[in-house]
């Protein structure tokens, strides 16, 4: 087995987190960067405390593959996006958070103008 090892940034990279980072851990005051993605998704922002995350999104028909049904990867965007703010609200300030893997198991369809409610901890 290899060893591990953080990747390094690049420096652009690195001074656009800096930006983001100069905030305290676990506030979310306005000045984190806005994440275009999430506006195009129309993916709302409900809360964030220590450690604890909350985003709901409501299905439109942008967001819908055949058949009226909620595309998986905009699922699976909700939840990394609800994961990602949960472990940021807890990290060391300049600390950065990444999925490294993501696995998403879907036992029932979403349909159009369904509301997803993602809870991270």
């Amino acid at each position: 087995m290899t060893e591990q090892k953080p990747a390094a940034l690049s420096s652009e990279v690195a001074s656009e987190g800096a930006k983001s980072a100069d905030a305290p851990a676990g506030t979310f005051d306005g000045s984190r960067r806005k994440v275009p993605l999430l506006e195009t998704l129309s993916i709302r922002h409900v809360e964030s405390a220590d450690g604890r995350a909350v985003f709901t999104i409501t299905v439109e028909e942008k967001h819908c593959r055949t058949m009226g049904l909620l595309h998986g990867g905009v699922t699976a965007t909700l939840l990394d996006t609800c994961m990602g703010y949960a472990a940021v609200s807890v990290a060391p300030p300049g600390h950065y958070v990444v999925t490294v893997q993501l696995n998403v198991n879907f036992t029932r369809p979403v349909k159009l103008g369904d509301t997803l409610r993602a809870e991270g901890t």
